[in-house]
């Protein structure tokens, strides 16, 4: 294949992509992207512009030479990333109007960043008083002139083209009001980014492996599955409404009106909704009817459904499945993501390794299944793998599966995001859980718009589903063996008992002494210490056995609380919040198989269970169901005037802890205010202490050098939703051993490695730690770093079938 004049890409097998059509792809693209907040020129310009810098003959050198296997050359030695801004700034600088600043800014930043881990550049740091944007804007580029990327740039484009498309950019920014422009600054951003990141990528990647990149139109998919969804629903109701006597056949009812409910909301206005279904009263469906509906109603993209564990994701995944007829095998339709492996190690600021920077990672499904943690880091996190997702939740529907699970330092935080994606994302919300949290204005500093919640009459639909009482032992604290004597009576009377444990450790240590009872009792132990296809093999044979009625005991991390669907005869649920307390309660009695199931809450000794160490929501929630089992000792725990109690008494004593506070540079500050200000007269101002701090360095007004500024990369740097300082580690247990023989072998078709990366998700165990950690995990044989896929590999033997991964360092503090 001819070489062109100036070379984007190329690949092994010499075929050539020529920059004009690199760059007029990642244009159409994110124009499509950006349609629907009408930046379609904004996100255009962006890339347009993205990889100017490869019209340098410095690159056009360093490229030829790569291909041509020059061992001198390597990634990154040729800055092309500035290109674009500089080309950019060429047109804009003599424009004094505040719209044209504030795209010149929003533009050149998320060019520049384009190939940066950390995504667009602080506009001013939150302490020291400087502007990385600033300095990158005005650095010496010794690679090129920029009369030379003028000049390359357009031999391939009208100069009068470009210039007229520059102005309705300008014409696009202008419709934004300007206290949106000011307050949020960084949504607009960070979408820009997304949009261009998830073209860049997603175009690059379909060259490398030959194909033809095609925008996906999924709206008229979610067309036909909302038509499939209403003849089951109809199906279903004309068979609940035959079984008017037993239990289960009440619940189908029941779930049925709830469904009903859901269809009328569903072709509503949009907004944010409350969907507030006590456990097992059939929200996964009915939210999905809501969710199908307001996308035929209001032509929206696509179903976004963010669930806290991946256990529930897979669960969920299924019943959809099974309910809109889609088979198993099609990712197309039904997406499950989980988490992006090894995105910190493979990602630095330009690609080390093509087959895995651009791996195909994007949400481009009618209906995705993600985690909490990957939605916020689409919002907030570090990487591209994140930063590529995040547009995709505009003009959608998002449902948040169990809303009240979401990490206590995250809320506000969420709180702004849930807000721009309603106003000015154009997307409905839907929050879902038998356990709403007081996140409205009036609770919270920073809090949402009041849901309209979908269920008329709460109270009454708690007493129809009232399938549990709850006994508590807490005036005592337990030992281990009081536990054990819990659960010896309690299988006297039920077949199946579930005990849910804060911790790891408790989890593994009572499940050890059950087994040392040798009773004719099978024993079962799932916690995130055991990957997601194994926690899913062992819930299958839970499922399996409580059908068939065999005699069983499960002892759990909260990891089964929310949304899984098992029923047991009866739960036993360490002291923890209302909230985490009545989502056990859900997975006992769940279809109504006897009049009442028991749900014993206990409080273990802190020997077995240290919750003070640590998990201080946690701890904080234990203390506050204490106090209101205390105060309300007539009133239902588990009632809807009982969780609003806990959620303003929770959010109270963690006030400090909701807009997630990070010590930086000494300073003690919240990320929250990094990028967003509330635009009240008080103090509208965002990143107000790195403001002052570069008024004070330099002497006059930061805007007189900058419209925004910002701290987004700070944000990115700092953001980690469940404190994890995790390292993933791929474990070779079942079908992961042979996915880590392929990935490692370097002979995998690229497209091939697509799917297995994403099998691969399923074979992941994240460790808590630091460099000491990954240092240790080495030293004890526990698993290896392999630098040419950025990937943790576990050894085989340390895999234990009951247990999980097994780091074997107790300095590691793993099992805590």
């Amino acid at each position: 294949m001819t070489r062109p004049t100036f070379i984007a890409h190329c690949t092994d097998d010499n075929r050539f992509q020529s920059v004009h059509d690199h760059l007029w792809a990642v244009k159409n693209l994110c124009e499509t992207y950006a349609e629907p907040l009408h930046l379609s020129h904004v996100a255009g310009l962006a890339g347009w512009l993205h990889d100017a810098g490869k019209y340098a003959q410095t690159f056009q050198d360093y490229i030829n030479k790569s291909h041509d296997g020059d061992p001198n050359t390597h990634p990154g030695q040729v800055n092309h990333a500035f290109a674009g801004a500089r080309l950019l700034g060429a047109f804009l600088n003599q424009n004094f109007d505040d719209d044209a600043i504030y795209l010149s800014e929003l533009i050149e930043n998320v060019v520049m960043a384009h190939h940066n881990a950390g995504g667009p550049y602080d506009y001013v740091t939150p302490t020291s008083g400087e502007s990385p944007f600033l300095q990158r804007q005005s650095q010496k580029i010794k690679d090129w002139t920029i009369s030379e990327i003028k000049q390359h740039f357009f031999e391939d484009f009208s100069q009068a083209s470009f210039e007229a498309y520059l102005d309705e950019a300008i014409h696009e920014i202008s419709l934004i009001p300007p206290e949106q422009q000011e307050s949020q600054e960084n949504f607009y951003l960070r979408y820009i980014a997304s949009c261009l990141i998830d073209a860049d990528h997603l175009e690059t990647g379909d060259f490398m492996v030959g194909k033809t990149t095609q925008q996906k139109s999924p709206s008229a998919s979610l067309d036909t599955l909302c038509r499939i969804n209403e003849e089951k629903a109809a199906v279903q109701a004309k068979q609940n409404a035959t079984d008017t006597t037993s239990g289960q056949g009440m619940i189908n009812r029941l779930r049925g009106e709830m469904s009903q409910y859901c269809l009328a909301a569903g072709q509503a206005d949009q907004g944010i909704y409350s969907l507030s279904v006590p456990t097992g009263g059939g929200k996964t469906l009915a939210g999905l009817r809501f969710a199908l509906n307001q996308c035929v109603t209001h032509h929206l993209d696509r179903i976004v459904i963010v669930s806290p564990h991946t256990t529930i994701i897979e669960q969920n995944t299924r019943a959809i499945r099974q309910r809109l007829d889609i088979d198993p095998s099609d990712r197309s339709t039904v997406l499950e993501y989980h988490s992006a492996i090894g995105d910190d190690q493979v990602e630095q600021d330009d690609p080390k390794n093509d087959r895995y920077y651009y791996t195909r990672d994007t949400w481009d499904a009618p209906i995705i299944m993600t985690t909490q943690v990957a939605y916020l880091n689409a919002l907030y996190g570090r990487g591209s793998k994140n930063l590529r997702h995040m547009h995709r939740m505009i003009n959608s529907v998002v449902i948040f599966d169990e809303i009240q699970s979401m990490p206590t330092k995250t809320v506000e935080m969420n709180n702004v995001a849930m807000n721009w994606l309603a106003h000015e994302g154009k997307s409905t919300l839907l929050l879902c859980t038998a356990t709403q949290p007081a996140l409205s204005h009036d609770v919270l500093p920073i809090g949402i718009d009041a849901p309209k919640e979908i269920i008329p009459d709460i109270p009454s639909v708690e007493t129809a589903f009232k399938r549990t009482e709850l006994v508590d032992h807490t005036a005592k604290m337990w030992e281990l063996d009081d536990l054990m004597n819990g659960l010896k009576s309690e299988l006297t009377r039920v077949s199946s008992v579930l005990a849910v444990m804060n911790t790891k450790k408790a989890a593994r240590q009572a499940f050890q002494q059950f087994n040392e009872l040798n009773l004719d009792v099978k024993g079962y132990h799932l916690s995130t210490a055991m990957c997601a296809a194994h926690r899913k093999k062992v819930i299958k044979a839970i499922r399996e056995n409580l059908k068939n009625q065999v005699p069983l005991v499960v002892f759990s991390t909260q990891l089964i609380e929310a949304g899984v669907d098992l029923s047991f005869g009866s739960v036993f649920r360490s002291l923890a919040g209302i909230d985490s307390v009545i989502q056990a309660a859900g997975r006992c009695n769940r279809n109504h198989e006897t009049k009442i199931g028991r749900v014993h809450l206990m409080r273990l000794d802190s020997e077995i269970e240290n919750i003070s160490h640590g998990l201080n929501d946690i701890s904080a929630g234990a203390h506050i169901t204490k106090t209101l089992l205390n105060l309300y000792p007539h009133v239902d725990p588990l009632s809807a005037k009982i969780v609003s109690q806990y959620f303003q008494r929770y959010y109270q004593d963690r006030g400090a802890q909701l807009n997630y506070p990070e010590t930086i540079d000494h300073q003690r500050l919240s990320l929250l205010s990094l990028i967003y200000g509330q635009n009240a007269e008080s103090d509208p101002l965002i990143n107000k202490h790195g403001v002052d701090a570069y008024e004070q360095k330099h002497g006059h007004r930061v805007y007189s050098d900058l419209l925004h500024v910002s701290a987004p990369q700070s944000v990115t740097r700092l953001f980690d939703p469940i404190n994890s300082n995790t390292i993933p580690i791929l474990v070779q247990w079942g079908q992961g051993k042979e996915i880590v023989g392929k990935i490692l072998s370097g002979q995998t078709p690229l497209e091939e490695l697509y799917r297995l990366l994403k099998q691969a998700q399923q074979y992941v165990v994240q460790v808590f730690g630091d460099q000491r950690t990954s240092e240790n995990l080495v030293k004890n044989g526990v698993a290896r770093f392999d630098e040419h896929t950025g990937l943790w590999i576990a050894r085989e033997s340390q895999y234990d079938e009951d247990f999980g991964l097994d780091t074997t360092d107790k300095a590691m503090n793993y099992f805590v």
